[in-house]
């Protein structure tokens, strides 16, 4: 009896040490598990809020611009006459300046005549290599002159002076003016790269408007192809909408359609996944557009994606069943391409859309297992899960 407690014991300290470790592991996976889940959510990219992102920006740009056009046009508004009476002020000065140059010119030949009068040659000479007016009326030339001499002189070196205070003067008005109608066309060399920049600017917008819409338009009618597609097959009763809408075809998508389909908006019926985590569909992938509520910043409307879109890191990526199941529906739509859905234990359905390929292997009826190969995609899946008329969060289901 006694060797049965110890045997009771031993057993009973073995199980609780390997249950010790069993909820230390268990606690360092969860730990990855949440570590796991952060970096994935770091690399999620949502190429429909990216371009949003991108258009909200380019607004800004333009108006900001507009605004600069504006104060620009104000500007040169405002200095049209003043600029115009400027230019022909300075053409008026250039020509003075020419003028009041000659006259010094003049002044300075009579200068070296008065002098030359009362010196002799020899004097002259001296001075005749360096003419300026400095060296000519130095003080010791002017003292040899005569009185008579020397009057004249004063009064043709004090009219010197005033001509050259006259061409100092023209001379800064020029320098004034020249910075002037500077400033002027520098505002308009701004003014032109503002225009040309905004139109730019607007050519990119309206692209970047197409593209959005084209992808926006992209999201209504994959959701309504998968609503209509899981209601023939009675897996989701369609709610009514107050208008269907039809397919837009061609480049210039109507925003007042998406605006219409915006305003019929209803929030998806959401159930919470109670199961087991399992694999994911794709071996490795980025999240590119995820599941819930999404406000569309363009168009001020809500729109609920009751899918995740995954992006393969690997070209022409092998898709992977996640659940055990029955296939129900595996062929090419006009809108999803390649499509299968595999009905599930606990009234779950998984619905893999835009395969390149469906799996030859796979047909309707046929039942599956988790990991099986259902088909490929060249670079992105649409992930879809329903159960009993309401959608789950695909990516609760994926064990990360």
């Amino acid at each position: 009896m006694k060797a049965f407690f110890v045997i009771l014991s031993l057993f009973l300290l073995v199980s609780y040490s390997f249950s010790r470790d069993k909820i230390s592991k268990d606690i360092i996976h969860n730990k990855n598990i949440l570590r796991s889940k952060k970096r994935s959510a770091n690399k999620i990219k949502n190429k429909l809020e990216d371009i949003a992102s991108t258009i909200i920006t380019k607004k800004r740009e333009i108006s900001i611009i507009n605004n600069n056009i504006k104060q620009s046009d104000l500007f040169l508004e405002n200095q049209k006459k003043q600029y115009t009476k400027k230019i022909k002020e300075l053409n008026f000065l250039q020509g003075n300046i020419s003028l009041l140059n000659k006259t010094k010119d003049k002044i300075k030949k009579q200068i070296i005549q008065i002098i030359s009068k009362e010196l002799s040659i020899e004097i002259i000479g001296n001075y005749k290599n360096n003419i300026s007016l400095k060296s000519i009326i130095s003080q010791e030339i002017v003292d040899s002159l005569s009185k008579i001499l020397r009057d004249k002189f004063d009064k043709i070196k004090q009219k010197y002076d005033n001509v050259n205070k006259k061409i100092d003067n023209v001379t800064k008005k020029i320098i004034d003016l020249k910075t002037y109608i500077k400033k002027v066309q520098n505002r308009k060399k701004i003014l032109a790269k503002n225009i040309a920049k905004r139109i730019k600017n607007i050519k990119y917008l309206k692209y970047q408007k197409v593209l959005y819409d084209r992808k926006l338009n992209r999201i209504f009618y994959e959701q309504n192809a998968i609503k209509k597609t899981l209601t023939k097959l009675n897996i989701l009763k369609l709610r009514k909408r107050s208008k269907k809408l039809t397919r837009v075809k061609n480049s210039n998508i109507n925003s007042q359609k998406i605006r219409k389909f915006g305003t019929s908006y209803q929030k998806g019926r959401v159930v919470r996944y109670r199961g087991r985590k399992t694999i994911a569909p794709l071996k490795s992938f980025y999240i590119k557009r995820k599941f819930g509520e999404y406000y569309d910043p363009i168009y001020k409307i809500r729109i609920f994606n009751e899918s995740v879109v995954l992006r393969s890191k690997i070209p022409n990526a092998k898709v992977k069943n996640v659940l055990n199941g029955k296939v129900i529906f595996a062929k090419s739509t006009p809108i999803l391409d390649n499509v299968v859905i595999v009905e599930n234990a606990d009234g779950i359905h998984t619905i893999y859309a835009h395969l390149s390929k469906i799996a030859p292997t796979v047909r309707k009826g046929m039942k599956i297992r988790k990991g099986y190969v259902i088909g490929r995609i060249k670079n992105e899946l649409t992930f879809e899960v329903t159960q009993k008329n309401n959608h789950i969060n695909p990516l609760k289901l994926i064990r990360f």
